[in-house]
């Protein structure tokens, strides 16, 4: 009697799942220039966009203009997560790849692939600077 309710309760969660897949599908967020400055200004007071460089796989990198810091921002599903960078990651640069690996367990770490190496060589350079 306990393998049919198993297999019922399975059945549930199988068909809520597909649910939630086939209603939530195609929802990706989108990131541009305008996009980015405006969720970081959002949630950064007193920020001033500065330079900024979209990479193809839906990351980016902006400057604070009001005090020099950079702020990194991905795509994850439909929503843009953001994380100042700070002297606590650990960044490698492999051609036109940056890679940002963070002490946190719900974003250890973002990949930011451009398409040149020497973009990524100037990020990659601002970024030093920044965090000192």
């Amino acid at each position: 009697m306990d393998v049919p309710y198993l297999l019922a309760s399975l059945l549930g969660v199988g068909l809520l799942v597909g649910l939630n897949v086939f209603l939530m599908r195609g929802r990706r967020a989108s990131l541009d220039a305008t996009i980015l400055s405006q969720c970081l200004g959002a949630e950064v007071p007193g920020f001033r966009p500065g330079a900024s460089q979209i990479a193809g796989n839906g990351a980016a990198l902006c400057e604070n203009a009001a005090d020099g810091s950079i702020y990194l921002a991905v795509v994850r599903g439909d929503a843009i997560v953001t994380r100042k960078l700070s002297r606590g990651i650990r960044l490698q640069r492999n051609g036109a790849t940056l890679t940002f690996v963070f002490s946190d367990f719900t974003f250890p770490r973002a990949l930011v692939a451009f398409g040149d190496e020497r973009v990524a060589a100037e990020w990659d350079a601002r970024i030093a600077r920044a965090i000192g």
